[in-house]
Order: C-alpha cells, then structure tokens, then sequence
C-alpha cells in the first residue's frame, strides 16, 4: 500500500486591520494637548522659579537686615554705656574742680595734655587750626563783654561734629550753646 503523502493546505486570509477613526482621532488630539499644555507650563515654570528665587533672596535680605538692626541695637548700648562712664568721669573732674583740686587738661607750664579725657572730649572732632583760631580769641572773650561770634564759632565746630558722630549729647550741647548765644546776644543788646 502505498500511502500518498499527506498534503497540507494552508489558507490566509487578509484580514484589513480594523482603523477606529474616532480612537486614532482621540489620541491625536490627546497628543496635540499634552504637547500644547506641556509648552504652556515652561513659561509658568521659569516665572515659578523666578518668583522662589526672589522669594529666596528677599528672605536672605530680612536675615541679613535683622542682623544689622541687631548690630546696631549693640552698638547703641555699648555707647549708652561708654556715655554714662564718660558723664561719671566728666561729673567726678567737674566736682574735683569745682572743691579746688584742679586736674585740668593744661599742666601749670600752660601745655596741654593730649591724653585726658577732658581735653578728648573738648577737642575731640575739630582740627587744629579752629582749635588754634578758638584759642586766639579766648583772651579776648575773657574780659568783660562777651562776643557771641566765638560761641556761634563753637557751634559750628560742634554741629561739624554732630555730623560725624550724631549722639546725643552733642545735640544737647548745641541746644545749650544757641540757648547761650541767645541770652549773651539779651544781655549785650542791654547793656547798649
């Protein structure tokens, strides 16, 4: 017997492949979205990190502000203090000179010495040629009559110096000196 062989038999079949034209429709407007919302966040996301930046550096400023004005607070009280020892010394040399110990900022030769606190606190701001101008017209101011032009001088020479160091007790001292000037100015129009 003689077998014939076997034979098979293949059948393809073309299958269209199936286009679901409102799905392919859908993802590419889906697409067409994501790309569109993806070129909208790079503007917000660039104004978002400029605006931390800002955030971050204005935060860096209040720090930097705060410690300032703590710096400031510090130094205020260090000088108040440094103004209340030097009112204390100021007092003592006043009372010591006013019972006849005289401890002066001149020696009795008539020289000055540079290093009491009296003669810093005299001298302290002004330069040595008003210094020389004030001292050539004190003899004159030490007779009888008073000239206002030398305590308007010392004004000037003291407001100078409110400029460089703005406390307090210069302005104080001003306000006394024009309070002066006014009265020496009443008493000389009097006397006329």
């Amino acid at each position: 017997m003689s077998r014939s062989p076997r034979k098979l038999k293949f059948y393809f079949v073309k299958v269209w492949p199936y286009q679901d034209t409102s799905g392919k429709f859908k993802i590419q407007q889906a697409e067409k979205l994501i790309e569109k919302l993806n070129q909208q966040i790079i503007p917000i996301r660039d104004e978002y990190y400029k605006i931390q930046n800002a955030r971050s550096e204005l935060n860096h400023l209040r720090i930097r502000e705060s410690h300032f004005l703590n710096a400031v607070y510090w130094k205020e009280t260090k000088l108040d203090r440094l103004k209340a020892a030097l009112d204390k010394l100021n007092f003592a040399k006043t009372a010591a000179y006013k019972r006849g110990s005289t401890s002066s900022s001149t020696s009795s030769s008539g020289e000055c010495d540079f290093h009491s606190v009296g003669h810093w606190m005299l001298h302290g701001c002004s330069n040595l040629a008003t210094e020389k101008k004030l001292l050539k017209q004190i003899p004159g101011i030490q007779h009888d009559k008073i000239d206002s032009s030398i305590l308007v001088a010392s004004i000037n020479i003291l407001t100078g110096c409110m400029h460089e160091r703005k406390s307090a007790i210069v302005k104080q001292q001003c306000r006394r000196l024009k309070q002066m000037v006014a009265e020496i100015s009443a008493v000389n129009a009097c006397r006329n």
